[in-house]
């Protein structure tokens, strides 16, 4: 009993901290990556198909989020997102506050080094 305690706290903490869920698939079939909404904190637009995303909480400081294609205006005005989960995933798409019914999906949310976080900033 003890056991199954210490596993549930466990998985608990490590969704808690954003760690990236892999345990769904996608409608295209690949592993689904997900962000706990609460462990992001700013996410600055690099350019239309690029967000930077700074986490608040884990091991990783940075995540780079790759979109399908441009999504325009996202980075005059930035982006919503609705999910009925407390997460962000691939499989969920992010709707420009510019242009009405915009809609752009998810490509990859990848881990980034501090140095390519700065890389990315200097190009916005």
């Amino acid at each position: 009993m003890k056991l199954i305690a210490k596993i549930s706290i466990a998985a608990f903490a490590m969704a808690s901290l954003g760690v990236p869920a892999m345990a769904r698939d996608g409608a295209d079939g690949k592993p689904l990556t997900c962000i706990n909404l609460m462990s992001m904190g700013d996410t600055p637009v690099i350019n239309e198909t690029t967000v930077l995303i700074h986490m608040k909480a884990g091991n990783t400081k940075y995540k780079r989020m790759d979109l399908a294609g441009p999504c325009n205006g996202i980075e005059y005005k930035g982006f919503s997102h609705q999910s009925s989960y407390n997460e962000l995933c691939t499989s969920d798409t992010l709707i420009s506050n510019v242009t009405p019914g915009a809609v752009c999906k998810i490509d990859k949310i990848v881990d980034i080094s501090d140095t390519e976080a700065k890389d990315l900033m200097k190009r916005k």
